[in-house]
């Protein structure tokens, strides 16, 4: 299956990159396999989870009212210049937004990951089978936010908050990004991190008033998306409540992973930027486990928080300085991609992922 072949190649290149290899060489090999990535989601064709919604979306526009705006602008904006001015047919769209997604995160992993195949190999079996080869506005949000983080660096807020408020126009949901600015340089201890993911977990359970707060701030900000609420509100399959899930433990293990080797209390500019990561990927769980009583929403706002992985976790593995101990937790990751694609594949996904067609068949 080309998921798994794909799969396969990365982590073959991800252990070569353990060894002292010239950095130029394997970002030429990294630069050629993102080329290829973009490729394989632009000529993709009913394949990929909410490929047929945006189809019904570009064969629908403006049916009814040419002025219908019910999708975010810039989303809204494309599809007019594509399918009005330009003419184009509907696979345009899918090759925009896999060159733009794509390349901004390849651009994150060149700026700032130490291991350029661990950090594809992570991107390629969870953030691009989940977002950028389906849902393509949040994979495009995503990227969007994950280079505004170079301004929480820098602690420039304004540049900051106009990148969240593009990636807004991208994908509503973004504008949680917003939180990572303030909560950026959180000093907590690992096993607070872990107790505050715990006591949002059975919050959660008590959090009934949710849905009715949910509806409300949706239609004071967004109130154009009160349909879509509603349906996610009510709906069986959005509306359903998580649980506690085996992967769910991994993202202990994963933050585990990204704060004990990157010790955040160090203050060089790699270890601020280590721990903005880590402090990302706690922010995104403490929302995923307090909104675990609506999966989709739990999944929908964290995920900008949590994209993060396919960076944080090769600069934990970076800073490990035991080789054993870097090649155990390089098998973990390798471990964890697996399973991940394999429940995208078996379990979530797979109807929407298998088999893949193209444009050309």
């Amino acid at each position: 299956m080309i998921y798994y072949i794909i799969t396969a190649v990365f982590i073959c290149f991800a252990l070569l990159e353990l060894y002292p290899v010239k950095r130029n060489l394997i970002f030429g090999v990294a630069a050629l396999a993102t080329v290829f990535l973009i490729l394989f989601a632009a000529i993709r064709k009913h394949t990929g989870p909410d490929y047929g919604s945006y189809l019904i979306l570009w064969n629908d526009a403006y049916a009814t009212d040419p002025y219908d705006r019910s999708n975010e602008p810039f989303y809204f904006y494309l599809q007019y210049v594509l399918k009005f001015v330009f003419g184009l047919e509907f696979q345009s769209l899918i090759i925009c937004f896999a060159v733009l997604s794509i390349s901004l995160k390849f651009r994150a992993i060149q700026k700032w990951s130490p291991y350029f195949f661990v950090s594809l190999l992570l991107y390629f079996n969870i953030s691009f089978l989940n977002q950028d080869f389906g849902q393509i506005r949040q994979g495009l949000a995503t990227s969007i936010t994950i280079l505004s983080i170079q301004y929480v660096l820098e602690k420039r807020f304004r540049p900051f908050l106009l990148t969240v408020l593009l990636a807004t126009s991208v994908h509503y949901t973004a504008i949680i990004f917003l939180l990572l600015y303030p909560l950026a340089n959180i000093r907590l201890k690992l096993h607070a991190m872990m107790l505050i993911w715990l006591a949002a977990f059975g919050l959660s359970y008590f959090f009934t008033a949710f849905e009715t707060l949910l509806a409300y701030v949706g239609s004071v900000l967004f109130p154009e998306l009160n349909s879509k609420i509603f349906i996610y509100l009510t709906d069986e399959m959005y509306s359903k409540r998580l649980g506690f899930t085996p992967g769910m433990s991994l993202r202990f293990v994963n933050l585990a992973i990204m704060y004990l080797a990157v010790k955040p209390e160090e203050h060089n500019t790699e270890r601020n930027l280590s721990r903005i990561l880590v402090n990302s990927y706690f922010i995104g769980g403490c929302i995923f486990f307090l909104l675990n009583i609506l999966a989709i929403f739990a999944a929908r706002s964290s995920v900008y928080f949590t994209v993060i992985d396919f960076i944080a976790l090769p600069l934990a593995l970076q800073a490990i300085s035991s080789r054993p101990i870097r090649y155990l937790v390089a098998f973990y990751i390798f471990l964890y991609v697996l399973y991940n694609i394999y429940l995208l594949i078996n379990v979530t996904e797979g109807s929407m992922l298998v088999p893949y067609k193209t444009i050309f068949e």
